[in-house]
């Protein structure tokens, strides 16, 4: 049962009670009972309209991938197995076992009230361990950072769109990755 349900189902009882009410003829005893049951349905429905709903988990594109890909409460039963058993298990090496390792448990497990896939921002040309820069100032000499010292990062040529990204990886021989801030 969600919240809106629970809200629901009070304002139903509290109708109906207010509907009994005016049927009975009222005794000074009947009256004190039907105005402190009014009383406290009416603080059981302020109370549930402030709980909070559960937030959703943001969680990259793999890992949405990975629960979607089967059974979803078998997924996050494994995925919160494996969380327990320290990634310590055979599972395969991946961005879904990566994500399991910098998560913690309670993250895991409030998968079952939803979650978002993370939307990328940008993409970056990486050819070996070096990233793209530009093609330098004749156009013609592409230029590259390794991304081992602070600020490097900000020297990166982050495309906005996954095809032009693409493209220029073609041309360098590298590969396209997503950008995260």
């Amino acid at each position: 049962m969600n919240k809106h349900q629970i809200l629901e189902e009070i304002q139903v009882e509290i109708y109906e009670a207010a509907n009994d009410r005016s049927a009975t003829k009222p005794a000074s005893l009947m009256e004190s009972y039907w105005n402190g049951f009014l009383v406290a349905m009416d603080k059981c429905n302020k109370l549930v309209e402030q709980l909070d709903e559960p937030k959703k988990v943001v969680v990259p594109k793999e890992v949405a991938e990975f629960v979607e890909d089967g059974n979803f409460y078998e997924k996050i039963a494994f995925l919160t197995q494996q969380k327990m058993k320290g990634i310590m298990s055979p599972m395969q090496e991946g961005p879904v076992k990566n994500w399991l390792r910098h998560s913690n448990y309670e993250t895991v497990l409030s998968l079952i009230n939803g979650y978002e896939v993370k939307q990328v921002n940008a993409w970056v040309v990486k050819v070996g361990n070096m990233y793209f820069v530009n093609y330098g100032d004749d156009g013609c000499s592409p230029t590259f950072v390794l991304n081992d010292i602070l600020g490097q990062e900000k020297m990166i040529n982050k495309f906005k769109s996954e095809n032009r990204a693409s493209l220029a990886a073609m041309h360098l021989g590298g590969t396209v990755e997503p950008w995260e801030d």
